[in-house]
């Protein structure tokens, strides 16, 4: 009985916290992986103070072709979207570059076939630089 290792030699404070704070840091950097497209989105919509509507004018697929083991496949790495707006009877227009993922792609999808509006947020004393806010659709 004497030779049996016993779970407290094994177990100890240092090994748990430090596979706490490990598997922590893992979640963290998995989960910033998987939402940076939306945490850098929510990041440049929250610098632009002002909203109006804009009309859609061109929906464009930026694609590529990458060969693999089991034939060529066609992947889609974004979106330009141009649109214009009209600030103070200023019209303005404008490209943007909205990243394909799922959510974008249904948001361009319903805004396409039904009435192409699209609202549009923008810096009040610089309406040249402006986005598309395709989450209030």
């Amino acid at each position: 009985m004497a030779n049996k290792v016993r779970f407290y030699h094994l177990w100890s404070i240092r090994n748990i916290l430090s596979t706490v704070v490990v598997s922590m840091l893992l979640v963290l950097m998995l989960g910033t992986y998987f939402y940076y497209p939306q945490l850098s989105n929510y990041y440049k919509r929250s610098r632009f103070d002002e909203e109006t509507n804009g009309i859609l004018l061109n929906i464009e697929e930026r694609t590529v072709i990458n060969q693999t083991k089991f034939g060529n496949k066609l992947n889609v790495l974004h979106y330009e979207i141009t649109y214009k707006f009209d600030v103070d009877d200023n019209g303005f227009t404008h490209t943007d570059i909205v990243s394909a993922t799922l959510v974008n792609k249904k948001a361009l999808d319903k805004a396409w076939n039904s009435d192409k509006k699209i609202a549009v947020k923008y810096l009040s004393n610089n309406p040249e630089h402006s986005m598309v806010n395709l989450e209030s659709m």
